[in-house]
């Protein structure tokens, strides 16, 4: 895995990857897979905070019903 992304101005090594990557992430298959399974994309600042937030809470503590761990299922 790498970080998905459009194709780069400035081409690297894993620019490719990125593309390939973010193309599929970004398809309509994708969407319904991961809604399918139950389960919630959210960004890694939002899973850091909540974290942080919650240093003494177990996961039955979880306001939304993610886990501690953050993955949200």
């Amino acid at each position: 895995m790498c970080h998905p992304g459009l194709p780069a101005h400035r081409p690297d090594a894993l620019a490719a990857a990125r593309a390939a990557e973010y193309l599929a992430l970004a398809s309509p298959e994708a969407g319904r897979l991961i809604e399918g399974l139950g389960l919630r994309l959210r960004p890694m600042r939002c899973i850091l905070a909540d974290q942080a937030g919650r240093r003494d809470a177990g996961p039955a503590d979880a306001a939304d019903g993610a886990r501690s761990d953050g993955t949200g299922r």
